[in-house]
């Protein structure tokens, strides 16, 4: 066989062989193609899923919390304890609350209520202790009353703050210094309704 026939089958064998590679190759890379894309869709939803699972981790171990910053109309109650029938006279329904400290608006009195003071004595007679009046001997106008003020306020809740109106911080049991236009004195939060919320 002449030198050049060997070189022309030689380089056809080449040729079919780089063929060969190169169609080898192509399949190779089609199928890593087909692989990464998989790969890159489960990394990414695993990704996804680390992601979800740190931020609510996060939120939940802070003082945010979702439902926070709602806005929500109350109605709070105020007992005034031993005041004078006289003074309780002079805050009237319609009167606008401040607080006494900074003399922020927190409300306005939708309701007052004027009770007995009492002292529990016991009685012998009976056997029991019983919640007796005060009285006095003077004129009935210097009797101690506990007087009950409802106001009505627009408030914010804040997770760990609870209900604040104009900063000024509303909950039951909590001693208030109140600021009235005829009156100015201290009392006891002794009930909190929420009569309508909205979510910001």
């Amino acid at each position: 066989m002449d030198d050049n026939k060997k070189s022309d089958l030689t380089e056809t064998a080449k040729e079919k062989t780089t063929k060969a590679a190169r169609s080898e190759h192509k399949r190779v890379k089609s199928d890593k193609k087909r692989s990464f894309n998989v790969v890159d869709v489960i990394l990414f939803l695993m990704i996804l899923t680390f992601l979800s699972v740190v931020i609510f981790l996060f939120a939940s171990n802070t003082d945010i919390e979702w439902g926070s910053g709602e806005t929500a109309k109350v109605e709070y109650t105020v007992e005034i304890s031993g005041i004078s029938q006289e003074m309780a006279a002079k805050i009237r329904v319609g009167d606008q609350v401040l607080d006494a400290e900074n003399n922020y608006v927190i409300g306005s009195v939708t309701n007052t209520e004027i009770e007995d003071c009492v002292e529990y004595v016991y009685n012998e007679a009976s056997g029991r202790i019983e919640a007796v009046a005060y009285t006095d001997e003077g004129s009935s106008s210097s009797v101690r009353k506990n007087l009950l003020i409802t106001i009505t306020a627009d408030a914010r809740y804040t997770k760990g703050g609870g209900y604040t109106v104009n900063g000024y911080r509303v909950a039951v049991n909590q001693e208030m210094k109140l600021c009235f236009p005829g009156y100015t004195g201290e009392g006891q939060c002794i009930s909190l309704i929420i009569l309508e919320t909205e979510v910001n």
